[in-house]
């Protein structure tokens, strides 16, 4: 990504930097793609290789589904995460928390989020939260027990693992 940006930093006006600057960029800012590609098909509309990647950041940036899930900024949250950008990660989903309050999945997010970034605390209220909003969700309660585990709290993992068994004794996720 960042020989992208320093290509067209160089030579803003080539087209084969705005191209780099594009696929560089794709996943984690696929509105910033999606500029580089026009600028090159401003200049030459029949550029096949602009116009596959404006395509491709279109589709990329248009809903796959109903509500929270479909939405685009969940594939970039990921990728954000997956980069290592977790501040990036985390301002697009604050605005998914904010457009979806309601949404258990991004709670979810946020424990992975909090877990990356080292703040086992955050992490662990984010994981209650997931346990307060769906407690039959066996998973969640597994999510929490491996946080209180990584904060050294193995009666309490215990304890929310028991839990998860007696929601359902044949999890194998509980054992």
């Amino acid at each position: 990504r960042r020989a992208g940006i320093e290509a067209v930093r160089l030579d803003g006006a080539d087209p084969a930097a705005h191209l780099a600057l594009g696929r560089a960029v794709s996943v984690v800012d696929p509105a910033l793609a999606e500029r580089a590609y026009r600028e090159v098909l401003a200049r030459d509309p029949e550029h096949a290789q602009a116009r596959q990647g404006l395509e491709r950041e279109q589709e990329y940036l248009r809903p796959t589904g109903p509500g929270v899930d479909g939405d685009p900024r969940r594939r970039q949250v990921r990728a954000f995460m997956e980069e290592g950008l977790l501040d990036e990660a985390a301002r697009v989903l604050q605005s998914l928390t904010d457009a979806y309050p309601d949404a258990v999945s991004l709670q979810t997010a946020w424990t992975a989020l909090h877990s990356r970034r080292g703040d086992l605390g955050a992490a662990e209220h984010a994981a209650r939260e997931v346990v307060r909003r769906e407690p039959g969700w066996v998973v969640g309660r597994v999510n929490l027990a491996n946080l209180l585990l990584d904060q050294q709290r193995p009666q309490e993992a215990q304890q929310v693992a028991r839990e998860g068994l007696d929601i359902d004794p044949r999890s194998a996720l509980a054992h």
